[in-house]
C-alpha cells in the first residue's frame, strides 16, 4: 500500500488545501477500497452529509469495533433528525429519500427522544464490539413492531428506484431491485425473513438470504456488489 499518498492527502487536508487533500484521498480509495482510515478523513473532506454518511457507513462496515466511526456517525444521524424536525414542508417526490431514522420519526412511528435513546444503545453496543442495526434496536425495545420495520425499510427502497429519485441506490436491496434482479415483494418477504432471524440471536447477510431462497445466484450478486463498490467510489467525482 501507497501510504505516502495518503500521508500526503492528510497533510494537504491539515493545511486547508482540501482539494488536493480530496484529490488524494479519492485515488487512495480508489487503489484501496478498504483503507478504513482514508474512509474517515474522505467523510471530513466531502461537504453534504448522504456523502458524509456513506463514508462512516463505509468505515463502520470495515470496522466495527471503532468507537471514534460509531461516535461521529450517531451525532450525523442526530443532527440530521433535530434538522428534520425543524422543518414542517411535506416531502415532495424529488426530494432526496429519509433514512430509516427520520422516515420513522416523521412517520410518528417513533418520538424523536426514542430514537434518540435507541441511538444510544446501538453506540453502546459497538463500543463493546457488537453491530445491532438502528431497527432491530427499536424493535427489542418494543417501540417498533418487525412488521412496521420491514414496511419502512420497504418504503426507503421503492423511493430510491423510482424514476424521479434525484439519490443513486446504495444499499444492495436497493440494487437488486433498480436492477430488475428482484421484485419489491420479495425483497419484502427476506427482508422479513433476516429481521425474524435477528430477533432470534442469528444473523445473515441479505446477499445469503436470497441465494438461499433461489432468488439470487451466487454470480449475479457478486456483480451487483462490484457495481456497488464502484458508484460508491464515483459519487466522489460529483
Amino acid at each position: 500500500m501507497n501510504h505516502q499518498q495518503f500521508h500526503a492527502a492528510v497533510s494537504a487536508a491539515q493545511q486547508g488545501d482540501r482539494v488536493s487533500a480530496y484529490r488524494l484521498m479519492h485515488q487512495v480509495l480508489h487503489d484501496h477500497p478498504t483503507h478504513v482510515a482514508a474512509w474517515l478523513w474522505m467523510s471530513e473532506l466531502v461537504t453534504d452529509r448522504a456523502s458524509q454518511r456513506t463514508c462512516l457507513e463505509r468505515a463502520l462496515a470495515l470496522d466495527p469495533s471503532s468507537q471514534v466511526i460509531s461516535q461521529r456517525l450517531d451525532l450525523l444521524r442526530l443532527h440530521s433528525l433535530l434538522a428534520t424536525r425543524r422543518t414542517d414542508t411535506p416531502a415532495k417526490p424529488t426530494q432526496q429519500p429519509l433514512k430509516l431514522g427520520d422516515y420513522l420519526v416523521t412517520q410518528g412511528i417513533v418520538t424523536a427522544a426514542q430514537m434518540a435513546q435507541a441511538l444510544r444503545a446501538q453506540q453502546v453496543a459497538r463500543a463493546s464490539g457488537k453491530r445491532r442495526p438502528l431497527g432491530d434496536i427499536l424493535v427489542r425495545l418494543g417501540w417498533l413492531t418487525p412488521e412496521q420495520l420491514v414496511q419502512a425499510l420497504v418504503q426507503q427502497q421503492q423511493e430510491k428506484v423510482q424514476p424521479h429519485a434525484i439519490q443513486a441506490p446504495e444499499r444492495l436491496g436497493e440494487y437488486l431491485v433498480a436492477a430488475g434482479l428482484i421484485t419489491t415483494d420479495e425483497f419484502a418477504t427476506v427482508l422479513t425473513q433476516q429481521v425474524a432471524l435477528r430477533q432470534r440471536g442469528g444473523d445473515m447477510l441479505l446477499g445469503e438470504l436470497l441465494i438461499g431462497g433461489g432468488y439470487l445466484t451466487p454470480d449475479a450478486l457478486e456483480q451487483v456488489l462490484e457495481r456497488q463498490r464502484d458508484d460508491l467510489l464515483r459519487c466522489f467525482n460529483a
